[in-house]
């Protein structure tokens, strides 16, 4: 009996010790007013103290949602403590009531704040820093959002031990940044990364907006616009393999066998980022395997300046008799537009991991979704979905027809005018369509069973 105690207290103890490691195998990746999320698990963070709306983090994608949030705390409304992707929908109102940053990226981390829904405002109130970045920290904006900073410093770089503070970006046609700050609203920043009208400014009140009308970035960094039309790929870091080609004229990004790698790219929201092509439509022709790496970010983003966003059109280009296919790997997002926006698509071939969806409608032309089966693109959604109506996160297109069963006239439904064109077959006035799709009942010969197997398939009776 004297032996059991000590045992007793020793394995508890032990157990103790590995419920601390077990405990330290989980990372904090932001700490909403106190509240701490980790990458265990999705978190819903519940209204009260200070905050309301909904805040909620998909552990799957690295994304905190933000929709019609109000926050007021004395501690960091946000603070980013690894990599992670903020989207905001409708307005949100972040504010420090104490000497703290309304959202602080520590040292070395990416934070992507973006919106995909229009219209959307983030207002940052704080006695101190609106956005504070230290050292190597990346931030960039873009999607669309607008921010306005109400603090004594807006955009600030928090310069500790002689280091040099954060990377500041602004992209995305709309993306508009008000910066109001008592002694500076762009200030101690290691580098102002693209887009900027204004660098370093130190005056009180300076408006940050993309500075071109229209462009491309791949992989984070501006390659074509009105001002800069051409650019040297043989020294990109982030075209792995291949190239990557723009007609000015034409308006015509070209992907010949490449490969656009972003997974190390910590100031890249996306793989190809196109904005303010407005009125107009981009296209995007790709040949061979191409295939861009997105590591949780997104694959393409397309986007207006104006209410005239533009058309996105992807079209596969066949060479030496070998079909053309794209490969969006790994995407948080796959493709992304606008509501004023189509995407079109021509002899596509394409696998994209994250969806298609933004648009406001989407063609197809030689080609259908194969994946999800039965896939369609919902309007209302404006997401490729599946048959029963949920979004599709992984999407394949296929160059050719859907082939309908009962779809005998090819035009791409079942009704009365296939069973006329089925007794043409029958009655030998129509000898071009092919049999194989007539013998509806399997049984090798063409009569009036596949008849009654097609109206069977147009009521919804089929075995």
């Amino acid at each position: 009996m004297i032996m059991r105690k000590p045992l007793f207290f020793f394995t508890l103890l032990l157990c103790c010790i590995a419920g601390v490691a077990m405990a330290q195998d989980y990372k904090t990746i932001v700490i909403v007013a106190g509240h701490y999320i980790t990458d265990q698990y999705a978190k819903t963070i519940q209204q009260g103290e200070g905050i309301t709306g909904t805040v909620y983090y998909n552990r799957s994608q690295n994304t905190l949602y933000l929709e019609d949030v109000s926050i007021t705390t004395e501690d960091y409304a946000i603070l980013c403590k690894e990599d992670v992707r903020i989207v905001v929908s409708g307005t949100v109102t972040l504010k420090s009531t104490d000497d703290k940053d309304c959202i602080s990226v520590v040292s070395g981390r990416n934070v992507v704040i973006e919106t995909t829904t229009p219209g959307s405002k983030l207002n940052l109130v704080s006695h101190e820093n609106a956005v504070g970045l230290m050292a190597d920290a990346f931030l960039t904006v873009s999607g669309g959002l607008e921010v306005t900073c109400d603090a004594k410093y807006g955009i600030h770089g928090l310069n500790y031990n002689n280091s040099t503070g954060g990377f500041f970006s602004v992209t995305g046609s709309g993306t508009i940044i008000t910066a109001t700050g008592f002694t500076g609203s762009v200030s101690g920043l290691a580098k102002n990364l693209k887009y900027l009208d204004a660098l370093y400014s130190s005056s009180s009140e300076v408006a940050l907006v993309p500075a071109h009308h229209y462009g491309v970035s791949i992989g984070g960094r501006l390659q074509f616009s009105d001002a800069n039309t051409s650019f040297d790929w043989g020294v990109s870091p982030y075209v792995e393999y291949g190239t990557v080609t723009y007609n000015t004229e034409k308006k015509v990004l070209t992907l010949d066998n490449a490969t656009i790698d972003i997974s190390s790219l910590r100031d890249a929201a996306a793989g190809i980022d196109i904005w303010g092509f407005d009125s107009e439509t981009l296209s995007i022709n790709y040949i061979l395997l191409n295939t861009i790496k997105c590591s949780k970010k997104t694959g393409v983003t397309h986007s207006g300046i104006s209410s005239k966003a533009g058309n996105l059109s992807f079209q596969g280009i066949k060479r030496d008799g070998y079909d053309a296919s794209l490969r969006i790997y790994d995407g948080a997002n796959g493709i992304i537009g606008t509501d004023k926006s189509s995407l079109d698509m021509k002899d596509a071939n394409a696998t994209i991991h994250g969806g298609i969806s933004g648009f406001g409608s989407m063609t197809m032309d030689n080609c259908y979704i194969s994946v999800p089966e039965n896939g369609y693109y919902d309007t209302d959604k404006r997401a490729v979905c599946s048959r029963d109506g949920s979004v599709a996160n992984d999407v394949s297109i296929k160059v050719g027809k859907l082939l309908l069963r009962g779809d005998i006239n090819g035009d791409g439904f079942v009704n009365t005018t296939d069973v006329t064109a089925l007794y043409n077959v029958i009655f030998g006035t129509d000898t071009t369509t092919d049999r194989t799709i007539c013998d509806l009942d399997g049984k090798g010969d063409i009569n009036t069973t596949d008849v009654t197997e097609l109206y069977n398939i147009m009521f919804g009776t089929a075995e």
